[in-house]
Formats: C-alpha cells, structure tokens, sequence
C-alpha cells in the first residue's frame, strides 16, 4: 500500500496481489439461522474470486468479480414446514470491502468526533475507486457504491441494490 500526503495512493500502485478464491463456513444455529437436520456449518462459497484486491484511501481493503458458482441465499427457516421464509437466487457475481483505519480530515463529511462512523459507513465502488459516498452527501442517498461487508448486486436499470 502506498500512502501519499496522507492518503492512500488507489489504483494499481496499492494492490494485494495474488489472492486466492475464498471460502467458509458458518455456524449453522446463529440467531435467524436454522438448518434442516443437525449439521453444524453451511458451506459458503460467496466471495469473489479475484487476482488483486485494491486498497482504498481509508486503508480498507476491496475487491469485487465473478463468485464461485451461482449462490443464493436464504434465510428464516423455519422446522415446520421445513422451509426458509426467504430466498434470492441467482447471483453471479459479489463485491467485498472492508472499511480501513484512517480517513483524512478533509475526507471526514460529519463532524470530527464521528470519523469512525465515516470510515464505516462510507461507499466506495470496488471497481472504480474514485466513486467514495460519504455519509450526508447526495452520492450517499443513492447508494451505488460497495458498501461494509459482502454484497451481491441486484441490477435495476441504472442503479444497484446489494
């Protein structure tokens, strides 16, 4: 990662280079999860299979592409009738970011006490990191960038829901 005047230099200069498909497992009896039988991990093979994974100016880390497979996700089982109360298929494609650990000041759109929700709640587009949306600007309404944690994109038009 390179760092410029207190930023982090994006692009192909502040890369992590040679990542590799990710997968995991989750717990299968979180609060919301349930699942059929008495199996302890649901398989998740979700995150996206890239080469480099790009750095924003906040330090955080992103990366976006094709998943492994066609995922679908579903959610609210329920044991009678033995099935999940929601579902969205289809998905071929994910982004990933983590927020990073600094934001220059004049990169801060709330007040200075609130630089960590900043970092955290801002958006930054995994495939072109020049679109940020901070918290209370007008790109923030929108929401078309990568947001905090895994998202997989649902094209409407124009716009994206993840």
């Amino acid at each position: 990662m390179k760092v410029t005047r207190d930023l982090v230099a994006g692009g192909a200069i502040s890369t992590l280079n040679g990542a590799q498909p990710v997968s995991g497992t989750l717990l299968g009896r979180l609060s919301g999860f349930a699942r059929p039988g008495s199996a302890t991990f649901i398989p998740l093979p979700w995150f996206p299979v890239t080469a480099c994974s790009t750095f924003s100016r906040d330090g955080g880390l992103l990366a976006a592409g094709p998943t492994i497979g066609t995922v679908t996700l579903r959610w609210g089982y329920a044991p009678v009738p033995g099935a999940y109360a929601q579902q969205a298929s289809n998905f071929t494609t994910a982004a990933v970011h983590m927020p990073g650990s600094f934001l220059r000041g004049d990169q801060n759109t709330t007040s200075s006490d609130h630089g960590p929700a900043t970092i955290l709640f801002s958006g930054i587009n995994a495939t072109n990191l020049a679109q940020i949306e901070r918290p209370l600007t007008a790109g923030y309404q929108d929401g078309f960038a990568d947001y905090a944690g895994l998202e997989f994109p649902v094209r409407h038009g124009r716009r994206a829901h993840g």
